[in-house]
C-alpha cells in the first residue's frame, strides 16, 4: 500500500503542487488524519491480558567426581618470535639508490639487500690507493739512497784507515828514530823510510788509476758509451763546466800517463824517493782539482722522476765522486806523511824528539779528520734511514686512509648476516635515511618461539622442558622460565620453542598457549573446577546445585587460588555430586530446567 501512495504521490502532479501551494492547510489536514487513526486503533485494542509467567531457565549439570583433581594447565597468550632475527640498520646518513629484495622474499646470508649512495667514495678510494702506489715508489729511490750512503761509509771509512794507519806508521819511524843512536843507524832509519815510501807509492798509483776510471764513468772520455743514457742531462745547461770537467780529465790522463811511463814498476833503485813522492803529491793535488770539477758538473744536474738520471742513480754518482775525493785526500795525506817521515829520518840525528812529537800531533790530526769524515759518512747514512722511516710512515698512513674510505664504502650497502626472510622493508628508492634507522629486519622462520607472561600465582610447576599446546592445534615446549619478575609487566616471562617445522603460524602472530606443569604442588584433597562454576561475592564463595524440585541451592566453598580459567576448591565439595556448571544468570531461588 505504502509503494501505491508513493506512486500514486509521483503521479499527482496537481497535489504537489497544492501543498508546495498551501502548506497550512495541508499541515492541518495531516494533524487531522493522525488523530482520527490514533482514535480507530484505541478502538480496535484487544482487553488487557495477564502477566505472562516467568520463563524457566535450563542449566547444565557437571559430576564433581570426574572433574581432574591434578593441577590443570596454565593458560594465557603469547607473541610469536623467530629464534634467529636480526634488525638491519643505517650506519650513513644517504639517500638509497637501490633495493634487490622485496617483502617476504627469502635471503641467503651475507646477499645484498640495497644500496646507498656512496657520493665521491670510490673517486676517493682511488686517489688513496694512488697515493699508496706513489708513496711506495718514493720509497724505492730511498732505498737507493740508502745503499749508496752506506757505499760511501765503507769506502769513507777504508781510505780513512789507511792514512790513520800511515800516520801511525810514521809515529812508529819517529820512534824508533828517538830510541835509536843517531851516529850509528841513521842510514838504517833513512832506509826504512823509503822502504814505507815505496809502499805509499805503489798504494797512491793504484788509487789514481781508480780515481781516474771512477772521473771517466761520469765525464765519458775513455769509456765513451758508459754516460750516454744521461750524459745530456750532466751539467743542464751550463755547458762550460762539463767542458771544464772534461779539459781537466784530458790534463791528468796526460800527466798520469807519464808519470806511469817514469815509475813503470815503482820506485826503481836508482830513482829518487823523495822526487817521486813529490810527483806523486804534486799529482794527487791535480786530482783533488779533476774531483772538484766532476763535481761542479753534478751540482749542476738536475735528477728527474723518470728517465736514466733518476735521483737513484744521481745520488750513486755524487757518492761515488765522494767516495774518490776521499780516496785522493788519504793517498795525500799518506804520501805527505811518508815525505815527512823521510825528512825526519833525515834529521833523526839532530831532532829525533821534535820529530817524535810532530808524528804524534800528526796522528791525532790524521785521526781526528777520519773521525769526522766517518761521523758525516754515517750522519748522511742515518739520514738516508731517517727517510726511509719516515715514507714508511707516509704509506702506513696512506693505506690507513684507503682502508678507512673502504669501511665507509662498506657502510653504503646493507647485506643480511644470516638467511631467512624478509621480514620488515621501510624504505623505498630515493629516500633519505638517517644514521640508526631501521632499514630492514631478517627471520629465520624455519625456529619460532613463544614469548608469553604468567603471573607469580601461576608459574608454581612450570618448569623448563613442560609440555605446551599451541592454540589446540600442535605441541611445543618450555625453554626458558625467567627467574624473576619482569619490573615492565610485573609478570614472569616464560619462553616456549614450537618443535614442529611446519606449525601454522607466522612471526608477530598471538597465539592462546596452555602449559603443563610438571610438578602438582596442590593438596591431595583440592579440586579444580572452572571458574564459571563458581559465584565469587565479596561476603562468600559458592557453587550452585539443583535440589529435586529443581529449585537452585547454593553451597559455600573454600577458594585457594585461581588459575587462569580454573579455581582451587578446597573444601565445600565432600558431600556434593553434581554442581551447575555455569553461574552466570542463575540465581538463588530460581527454578530451573536440567539439560
Amino acid at each position: 500500500m505504502l509503494n501505491r501512495a508513493k506512486k500514486l504521490f509521483h503521479r499527482d502532479r496537481p497535489s504537489i503542487r497544492f501543498i508546495k501551494k498551501h502548506p497550512l492547510l495541508t499541515a492541518i489536514a495531516l494533524i487531522f488524519l493522525i488523530f482520527l487513526a490514533g482514535r480507530v486503533l484505541a478502538a480496535l485494542r484487544p482487553e488487557a491480558v495477564p502477566e505472562r509467567a516467568e520463563q524457566i531457565k535450563s542449566v547444565e549439570l557437571m559430576r564433581v567426581s570426574d572433574i581432574n583433581q591434578e593441577l590443570s594447565a596454565v593458560q594465557t597468550t603469547g607473541e610469536v618470535e623467530a629464534l634467529q632475527q636480526v634488525e638491519l640498520k643505517s650506519e650513513v646518513f644517504a639517500k638509497i639508490t637501490r633495493v634487490h629484495v622485496t617483502l617476504g622474499q627469502r635471503v641467503s646470508a651475507g646477499q645484498l639487500l640495497m644500496n646507498f649512495d656512496a657520493g665521491n667514495l670510490a673517486a676517493q678510494r682511488d686517489q688513496a690507493a694512488a697515493e699508496v702506489d706513489r708513496a711506495i715508489a718514493a720509497k724505492a729511490q730511498l732505498q737507493a739512497q740508502v745503499s749508496v750512503a752506506e757505499a760511501s761509509l765503507d769506502r769513507t771509512k777504508s781510505a780513512t784507515e789507511n792514512a790513520v794507519a800511515a800516520a801511525k806508521s810514521a809515529l812508529a819511524l819517529a820512534q824508533n828514530n828517538l830510541l835509536l843512536n843517531h851516529d850509528t843507524l841513521n842510514s838504517r832509519i833513512v832506509q826504512d823510510a823509503f822502504d814505507n815510501a815505496r809502499g805509499t807509492f805503489v798504494s797512491a798509483q793504484s788509487a789514481m788509476t781508480t780515481v781516474l776510471m771512477t772521473a771517466d764513468s761520469i765525464v765519458g772520455i775513455d769509456n765513451e758509451g758508459i754516460n750516454d743514457s744521461y750524459e745530456a742531462k750532466l751539467a743542464g745547461y751550463d755547458l762550460n763546466t762539463l767542458s771544464r770537467a772534461k779539459r781537466t780529465y784530458r790534463q791528468i790522463r796526460a800527466q798520469k800517463r807519464s808519470f806511469d811511463v817514469t815509475f813503470t814498476n815503482g820506485i826503481a833503485p836508482d830513482q829518487n824517493i823523495e822526487d817521486a813522492l813529490g810527483q806523486t803529491a804534486d799529482l794527487l793535488l791535480e786530482y783533488q782539482r779533476l774531483m772538484s770539477d766532476v763535481s761542479d758538473v753534478l751540482a749542476n744536474t738536475a735528477p728527474s722522476p723518470e728517465g736514466a738520471m733518476s735521483q737513484a742513480v744521481y745520488d750513486g754518482l755524487v757518492g761515488n765522486i765522494q767516495g774518490a775525493r776521499g780516496i785522493v785526500t788519504g793517498q795525500y795525506s799518506a804520501v805527505i806523511a811518508q815525505q815527512q817521515a823521510i825528512a825526519n829520518a833525515k834529521n833523526a840525528a839532530d831532532n829525533t824528539e821534535v820529530t817524535y812529537n810532530q808524528a804524534v800531533r800528526n796522528l791525532q790530526a790524521v785521526e781526528a779528520q777520519a773521525k769526522a769524515e766517518v761521523a758525516t759518512a754515517e750522519a748522511q747514512l742515518a739520514q738516508a734511514r731517517a727517510a726511509i722511516a719516515s715514507q714508511d710512515a707516509l704509506i702506513a698512513g696512506a693505506r690507513a686512509q684507503v682502508r678507512s674510505i673502504n669501511a665507509s664504502l662498506g657502510k653504503t650497502s646493507i647485506r643480511t648476516p644470516i638467511s631467512g626472510t624478509i621480514g620488515v622493508l621501510p624504505v623505498r628508492v630515493g629516500e633519505l635515511v638517517n644514521s640508526g634507522s631501521v632499514v630492514a629486519s631478517v627471520v629465520n622462520t624455519k625456529g619460532l618461539q613463544i614469548r608469553a607472561y604468567l603471573g607469580a600465582d601461576e608459574i608454581n610447576g612450570i618448569s623448563v622442558n613442560g609440555s605446551v599446546r599451541v592454540d589446540n592445534r600442535f605441541d611445543a615446549v618450555v625453554s626458558h622460565v625467567a627467574p624473576s619478575i619482569d619490573p615492565a609487566t610485573r609478570k614472569v616471562e616464560v619462553i616456549v620453542i614450537v618443535t614442529e617445522t611446519d606449525a601454522p603460524i607466522v612471526v608477530g602472530d598471538f597465539v592462546d598457549v596452555s602449559i603443563e606443569p610438571t610438578v602438582d604442588l596442590s593438596p591431595q584433597e583440592s579440586i579444580y573446577i572452572p571458574l564459571a562454576a563458581v559465584q565469587i561475592g565479596a561476603d562468600r564463595k559458592a557453587v550452585f546445585i539443583v535440589n529435586e524440585s529443581g529449585v537452585v541451592e547454593a553451597r559455600s566453598v573454600e577458594v585457594a587460588r585461581i588459575s587462569g580459567d580454573k579455581v582451587e576448591i578446597t573444601s565445600g565439595l565432600e558431600d556434593i555430586e553434581f554442581i551447575v556448571a555455569s553461574v552466570r544468570g542463575i540465581e538463588e531461588g530460581q527454578t530451573v530446567n536440567i539439560l
